[in-house]
């Protein structure tokens, strides 16, 4: 019987010292889980910032190009791009918008730099209200179009085209009319309000809708707009 105590005493006061390190094996299990999660959640939250950077980067690069672009073409078409009968080309770029919102903040700062230069060099018969309403004209008009990208006839949007040619018409045919006779006579408004409309209907129903359908068919709006 003391033989039995005596084998059996080592062996029963071993288990507690087993849990004790069974115990603590689990505690340093669970902190490494825990330290291994919290760094891959910073590892992802870096990542998600770096890429936000790039595409807000690469928005920032198309959206200049896009502003460069509009005001060369006015600038090369300068006769055509101001006065009550213009058909200013640039116009088409507004268009672009049915790929991404970022071509709206293209074309406003193309129109503003345009109009702030044709005032410099006398092209721009309106003069600072030009720059102020007619750039705000090709915002909203830019602002419109990107709201109707999604209304398409035969595969074409139709429907963003219509807004650069309204809003300009009345914007830029009222500043034109304003400018250029005594008070603001009905009959020459709508003169001057028709003569923009078409020009607009060139630049953006016409060539506008050319250029969409060319950059589709190449897969150009993917590589210029897509932000990964």
């Amino acid at each position: 019987m003391l033989k039995n105590l005596f084998f059996q005493w080592p062996v029963a006061s071993s288990w507690p010292p087993a849990e004790k390190f069974s115990r603590r094996q689990n505690s340093a299990l669970a902190k490494s889980k825990a330290v291994s999660a919290r760094a891959e959640m910073i590892g992802l939250t870096t990542k998600g910032k770096l890429n936000m950077k790039t595409t807000n980067t690469k928005r920032m690069v198309t959206a200049a190009m896009i502003a460069a672009a509009y005001t060369a073409v006015s600038l090369v078409l300068l006769p055509l791009s101001f006065g009550p009968v213009q058909v200013r080309v640039s116009e088409a770029l507004t268009l672009l918008t049915v790929f991404s919102p970022t071509a709206v903040t293209g074309v406003t700062l193309g129109c503003a730099l345009t109009n702030a230069i044709g005032l410099a060099t006398g092209a721009n018969i309106i003069g600072i209200p030009d720059i102020i309403f007619g750039t705000a004209a090709t915002l909203v008009a830019a602002v419109l179009s990107w709201k109707l990208r999604k209304i398409r006839f035969c595969g074409l949007p139709i429907a963003s085209c219509l807004p650069p040619v309204i809003v300009n018409a009345l914007v830029i045919g009222g500043e034109l009319t304003y400018v250029g006779s005594a008070g603001f006579p009905l009959p020459i408004f709508l003169i001057n309000a028709a003569q923009v409309a078409l020009g607009q209907i060139a630049s953006c129903c016409v060539i506008g809708l050319l250029m969409v359908y060319f950059m589709e068919k190449k897969g150009l709006d993917k590589k210029i707009f897509a932000e990964r």
